[in-house]
């Protein structure tokens, strides 16, 4: 977001994000992991959220079903701001 101030521009840069937890259940993350990235943990605990490394899932949120264990996960919380800062040039 820009603001005028006579001669100079303030700026304020915001980052905002969506928090995602593990299933209640499972344990599981809430996003998809590529194969070829997972530790070895993931691999034997959480099969059901490893995708292909070209999978466009990879990285995304899973869903309101854990993909592991099948059961009801929590939903998304709504965007919150991770940070914001004042630039003045």
């Amino acid at each position: 977001m820009d603001q005028q101030h006579g001669a100079f521009t303030r700026r304020i840069l915001t980052g905002t994000g969506t928090v995602v937890v593990k299933c209640p259940h499972c344990s599981a993350p809430g996003i998809f992991k590529a194969e070829d990235s997972a530790d070895a943990a993931s691999l034997q605990q959480w099969p059901g959220i490893l995708v292909p490394p070209n999978d466009p899932r990879h990285n995304g949120y899973v869903g309101g079903t854990c993909p592991n264990c099948h059961k009801v996960r929590p939903p998304l919380s709504p965007p919150v701001t991770l940070f914001q800062q004042e630039i003045m040039p």
